[in-house]
């Protein structure tokens, strides 16, 4: 820790300036969306107005800049920016944990009347130790080249971030970021972000959806339901873009659900 305080002091404090002028879950909300959207948009720029992707990118750039435009030049330009700074220092300091999980509880913005109490990292990784098989992950990568791990209540990420530091640990020879793939859903768009932001900056291929699961649980990508779907920029490399056009499971995510590592 430096004079000004560990990173996520620091990202503490920056949200704190904020509230002067919004409200904190209101704040919280632009920040995820303003983070998302910034991830997003740098991997699925169209490069033709055919593109699936034209209208939602366009959408999401309008949206962003709406929000932008809530938040005065200093906000914008220094204090946001360092935020997002700041959280993949964290990041990367300790990619073992649910940093804006527990950051979201810490400053008290969570939606307790949607029932958003957020499981302990401790737990998630309890529950990932024990689930994840590696006799599994072994067959699994052996017959198909890669595994996938699907949560459908996925809140800011954190069995899915436990999920991955257990597939790190048990992948040995293999660079398990090109042999899995993360799926997660959530109904709520700023957790469904958090989940989004956390999964890219940890390096993995991960598809978010925002969606109740109950009533709509299928990833079918198409013109009517392309706002939904965050794209990591990991899905996109040249290895996981390969591998979908291998098995014949592409934008669509056939696969979801049929070979997690439950």
């Amino acid at each position: 820790m430096d004079k000004k305080g560990t990173y996520a002091q620091r990202f503490e404090k920056g949200f704190k300036l904020l509230t002067y002028s919004h409200s904190p879950y209101e704040i919280w909300s632009d920040l995820m969306y303003l983070f998302a959207v910034e991830i997003s948009n740098t991997c699925t720029r169209p490069l033709k107005d055919t593109e699936p992707f034209k209208k939602v990118w366009n959408n999401r750039e309008e949206q962003y800049k709406r929000i932008a435009k809530k938040y005065n030049e200093k906000e914008r330009t220094r204090i946001i920016p360092q935020m997002f700074t700041l959280m993949v220092m964290e990041l990367e300091r300790n990619p073992d944990q649910d940093f804006l999980g527990k950051m979201y509880m810490t400053l008290g913005i969570s939606n307790q009347n949607a029932g958003q109490f957020f499981t302990p990292y401790s737990v998630c990784s309890a529950m990932s130790s024990i689930t994840i098989n590696k006799d599994f992950l072994r067959k699994q990568v052996k017959e198909k080249g890669f595994v996938s791990v699907y949560d459908c209540a996925c809140g800011a990420g954190a069995t899915l971030i436990a999920a991955i530091s257990e597939c790190r640990k048990l992948f040995k020879r293999l660079n398990f970021q090109n042999h899995v793939w993360f799926a997660a859903q959530d109904l709520d768009i700023t957790v469904a972000n958090m989940c989004y932001i956390q999964l890219s900056l940890l390096g993995v291929a991960a598809v978010v959806k925002v969606g109740n699961t109950l009533t709509d649980p299928e990833f079918r990508f198409n013109e009517q339901t392309a706002g939904q779907f965050y794209f990591s920029p990991m899905w996109f490399s040249d290895v996981w873009t390969m591998r979908r056009l291998f098995h014949n499971f592409d934008i669509c995510m056939n696969e979801v659900g049929k070979s997690n590592g439950k």
